[in-house]
């Protein structure tokens, strides 16, 4: 097991106060000559808590550790960075963490800062021999793609809004030399019963647009992770644009985990998970334990035995743990590897280039016929266009694959963007240069029970 520790405390935003009522209203004019903070020690015999720690001496005497340094994989430089949260512009420690007030207020970090950031810690590491250890930058844009230039809709207030958007602190005219080794894409999507009515075309709300994100942050960096919201308190809501009604009834955090919430199979987490592998994330991670509790759920971060099964949130032990495992034994056989050379074939949104996947009929609705008065034969006659093609029977929407080798073994990775039963055939002969695949005489189906059409 390794470890990321957060560096994002580096940041003191130097502020001017505006008169107002103390403490909600009296947001901060943000001064452009803000400060960055590494090596935070006016107190040194102090063993409380201060404004922010020393983070020098932390990979110095800690991290950089013989026994210590191999445990740590990487390091957060920022968790939405574009998006505001609370910063302390003071040196001295205050409590109340969460909330505006003179010891805390809520900005974004600008990029510049980010990328001075990055570039010390870049050298220190450099310094101490710890190259390996990763700089990562996290950045969202809940439920929907992010892109160069892409404006972001869902800032708390506009009174200190520095303007930051996610794309720039991947963004290498804004960086420079100091871009980050890892973009982690930390959008969060609940799956919406109306994903129908949204236009995989536009750059807006769309269910399957982290994975277009994924595609686009390869285009500036070189490893890109998907961090997979797990909240069982919490959702990421957004508004019907057709019909706002909805929102409160049909949409609810076990829309986090399930395409059809009165199926509890989490086939909506396993979506996400499987099909940002096929769009190349090199790493799948989950947030976060603490909001997975559910309202009944006992939660003391305080428990001695909190680290024990029992005591972990149930839609961990019941949907993440599972999908863990499961990765877990895909990376131990060597089939899902960061290795690009045991990729044998993949298949985006894009035309099927192994033409593996051929044209798919959909023959029964899921999810979306509990939309009242929707029936298949509305759903195909409303989405088909005048020449007689269909929006959701393209490329767009057709299967996506990767298929990977360890050398003994061939699996490949399947997922349907559709929350339709599809009818389709797999034909493997625009792959059979592979020894495996050529030379297989039965094939074993993991995870799901599928009927399948398949040409060896």
């Amino acid at each position: 097991m390794q470890y990321i520790p957060h560096l994002r405390t580096f940041y003191r935003p130097d502020t001017v106060f505006n008169q107002g009522t103390y403490p909600y209203y009296a947001y901060p004019n943000i001064i452009e000559d803000d400060t960055n903070i590494y090596d935070f020690s006016p107190y040194p015999d102090d063993s409380n808590c201060t404004a922010r720690p020393n983070l020098d001496k932390l990979i110095k005497e800690v991290y950089s550790d013989p026994n210590l340094k191999d445990v740590i994989w990487g390091y957060y430089m920022t968790e939405e960075a574009s998006y505001q949260h609370f910063f302390n512009p003071t040196d001295f420690f205050h409590p109340d963490w969460n909330r505006v007030t003179p010891f805390n207020i809520n900005t974004e970090v600008p990029p510049i800062m980010v990328s001075k950031a990055i570039e010390h810690f870049r050298q220190l590491n450099d310094s101490l021999g710890l190259e390996k250890n990763k700089l990562i930058v996290c950045e969202a844009n809940h439920g929907r793609e992010i892109f160069d230039s892409v404006i972001e809709h869902e800032s708390i207030d506009t009174l200190n809004n520095l303007g930051c958007q996610p794309w720039m602190y991947i963004y290498p005219p804004i960086m420079g030399n100091n871009m980050p080794d890892v973009f982690f894409d930390g959008s969060y999507f609940s799956f919406v019963p109306y994903w129908f009515e949204q236009n995989y075309a536009n750059k807006g709300f769309h269910y399957l647009g982290n994975f277009k994100t994924i595609d686009w942050a390869y285009t500036h960096v070189n490893e890109v992770h998907d961090l997979i919201g797990i909240s069982a308190n919490w959702y990421y809501t957004q508004k019907n644009p057709v019909d706002t009604s909805r929102l409160d009834t049909l949409l609810t955090w076990k829309s986090v985990f399930h395409s059809d919430t009165s199926i509890h199979n989490a086939n909506w987490l396993w979506f996400q998970a499987y099909s940002s592998i096929i769009h190349g994330s090199k790493g799948i991670w989950f947030w976060d334990l603490q909001t997975a509790y559910q309202n009944h759920e006992p939660f003391n971060p305080n428990f001695t035995d909190r680290f024990t099964r029992a005591k972990f949130p149930e839609v961990y032990r019941n949907y993440v743990s599972p999908l863990a495992r499961q990765l877990a034994f895909l990376v131990r056989k060597n089939i899902l590897s960061t290795d690009s050379s045991t990729i044998i074939a993949t298949k985006k949104d894009n035309h099927d280039l192994f033409n593996i996947v051929k044209p798919y009929e959909i023959n029964t609705l899921q999810y979306p016929q509990n939309i009242t008065g929707l029936t298949l034969d509305k759903f195909l006659d409303e989405h088909t266009y005048s020449d007689g093609t269909n929006r959701y029977v393209n490329d767009n929407y057709n299967l996506r694959y990767t298929i990977r080798s360890n050398g003994d073994e061939t699996a490949m990775i399947v997922t349907n963007p559709l929350a339709c039963a599809i009818t389709t055939s797999l034909d493997f002969r625009g792959v059979a240069k592979d020894d495996i695949i050529r030379n297989a005489k039965n094939i074993l189906f993991y995870l799901k029970k599928i009927s399948h059409h398949l040409k060896l």
